[in-house]
């Protein structure tokens, strides 16, 4: 006999949903119907979808007096809600088919496009919880592969096409700045207009405000044009796409549910807490994390601000509003996605990094540090961003394989224009040679590790110190710069060359590779089957990496 109902939502087709537009506001308003649909109206607005004796109280999910659902507590009890999915008991089965329904129809409704997908299952206390929701999620990921996609309907007769999807216009709005109106579709409109409660959902979790201001950033906005990232008029401009995402948290989820895969009852109860409390330890690192990047970047552009510089200066539109110089996409647990101007896109990435890794979080066996990678595209302000967004997400993957998951990592890397290939044949192409069919050379210092360890020299201070070393003019007159490059390129015995005929040494490194005392002669370190240069990635990003020393020491007081 079962007890409950068992439901898990998820979503399919998310990235085209969210990064399929090269609007701005419309990246942010997808996102927001993602967040809505999978946990924000449920906490905010639990009595459109829930029965009325629920356990959601002001976005928390309390329990009555220690008891939950299967002390007869509620109608329906939501085990968590956020990071992309859902899981909710409901007591009675016709309570569980009214929410899937009520909740279709505000899909339909109100984020038009959007691809929700619901798994129902019978459920008894007496068996594990743990094993019901693996069951449920695996079902959920068979029905999400065999479904067959709704495929819209194209116009009839004479219509206009949206500017953002193609599909039939159904209405008409003119975006801020512009003279003339632009046909929208019903898809893309919802996102338009889920750009405001979005930027106030930002403000609340990120800024903890409720007013809409930050007391940090109170004369300055949220950009909603990729434009508004601090482009100046003439000027070739970049912006940085960044994804970030924790290293082995599947793992970590897993881990708590081989626990409680054989235990039921009292262990159901004590899974559920379990699990709330490591979701809501992963979703606070991650939005400290981020909170901490925002934080920076505001500190950047006023610095630009007070002193009149022109390090970091913000966009200021016609009517004087200042706009920070990043906008959070994609928020909420370890995956996070935002887009900044590109001259910070490493610095803010970096930043990241380290705040996430910096508060261990509490497990039964002990306090535990986490660690993330992060991809950085750094691409021009009007390239494809649904492109810049699977560059980002590759980079991080990249990262991940190539240095491991048990430290922070970083890559990058700089489309100057269109890319033809995929992001190994890029390198394989342009930054790596071959001698005698055995050895490569590459060009790459990157991936970077952004902790210092022994014997490793591929790290985040290696490159910042590189970098600041070859801006010295007096020392490293530009034209001496380009040499470098230029011999970088024709491998270790032409640096060997250039060294010789310039009379000194390379920069040093504060953390060395082991081994090796050549490097400052010859350029490169080689192990194993494969020489890397040690100044080529520096060079290349001088012109796209600010050089301010408040940056270098902020990154410096991280470490410490």
């Amino acid at each position: 006999m079962s007890d409950f109902t068992l439901v898990v939502v998820d979503t399919a087709k998310i990235q085209p949903y969210i990064f399929g537009s090269n609007r701005l506001r419309e990246n942010v308003g997808a996102s927001h119907l993602v967040h809505l649909a999978t946990g924000g109206w449920l906490k905010s607005e639990p009595e459109t979808l829930l029965p009325p004796n629920h356990n959601v109280v002001e976005g928390t999910l309390p329990i009555k007096n220690g008891a939950g659902i299967e002390a007869g507590a509620f109608d329906a009890e939501v085990l968590y809600a956020g990071g992309g999915n859902t899981a909710i008991l409901f007591r009675d089965e016709t309570h569980a088919t009214a929410f899937a329904r009520k909740l279709s129809e505000r899909v339909l409704c109100e984020a038009p496009g959007l691809d929700v997908v619901i798994w129902r299952q019978a459920f008894a206390w007496q068996a594990s919880l743990a094993a019901a929701l693996d069951v449920a999620f695996k079902q959920l990921g068979k029905k999400k592969r065999e479904r067959e996609f709704t495929h819209p309907l194209l116009g009839l007769s004479v219509t206009a096409a949206c500017r953002s999807t193609g599909l039939p216009a159904n209405k008409e709005r003119r975006p801020p700045g512009e003279a003339d109106f632009i046909p929208l579709s019903s898809t893309a409109l919802a996102k338009w207009e889920q750009n405001e409660p979005a930027k106030r959902r930002l403000r609340r979790e990120l800024l903890h405000l409720s007013d809409g201001r930050s007391a940090f950033a109170a004369d300055f906005n949220f950009p909603d044009d990729f434009d508004h990232l601090g482009r100046a008029l003439g000027e070739q401009s970049y912006i940085a796409v960044v994804h970030a995402d924790g290293n082995g948290m599947g793992k970590l989820f897993d881990t708590l549910n081989e626990v409680y895969l054989t235990r039921s009852g009292d262990g159901n109860r004590a899974y559920i807490t379990k699990l709330r409390d490591l979701s809501e330890q992963v979703n606070s690192l991650g939005q400290n994390a981020l909170r901490e990047v925002v934080r920076k970047v505001w500190e950047w552009n006023n610095i630009a601000v007070k002193d009149g510089g022109p390090l970091l200066a913000p966009f200021e539109d016609d009517q004087g509003q200042k706009y920070l110089s990043i906008r959070p996409i994609v928020f909420g647990g370890d995956d996070v996605t935002f887009v900044c101007d590109g001259r910070i896109g490493l610095w803010a990435a970096q930043t990241f990094l380290e705040q996430f890794s910096q508060t261990p979080i509490q497990l039964d066996d002990g306090p535990r540090t986490l660690h993330a990678a992060a991809g950085v595209a750094i691409v021009k302000v009007h390239y494809p961003f649904a492109r810049a967004y699977e560059l980002s997400e590759r980079l991080c993957k990249d990262a991940k394989s190539e240095m491991g998951r048990e430290r922070s990592t970083l890559d990058w890397h700089v489309a100057q224009s269109g890319l033809f290939g995929a992001l190994s044949e890029i390198r394989t192409r342009e930054y790596q040679q071959r001698e005698d069919g055995k050895t490569k050379h590459s060009l790459l210092m990157r991936p970077l590790l952004l902790n210092n360890a022994n014997g490793q020299w591929r790290t985040w201070d290696n490159f910042v110190q590189i970098a600041q070393e070859l801006r010295d003019r007096e020392r490293w007159p530009r034209n001496k710069v380009l040499d470098l490059r230029s011999a970088l390129t024709d491998g270790p015995a032409a640096v060997s060359r250039f060294v010789a005929n310039y009379r000194g040494e390379l920069p040093l490194l504060s953390h060395p590779p082991l081994g090796n005392t050549q490097y400052r002669q010859m350029g490169w370190h080689q192990a194993d089957d494969q020489n890397r240069a040690v100044y080529f990635d520096a060079i290349e990003m001088i012109d796209q990496l600010l050089p301010d020393a408040t940056m270098a020491q902020s990154a410096k007081e991280v470490q410490q």
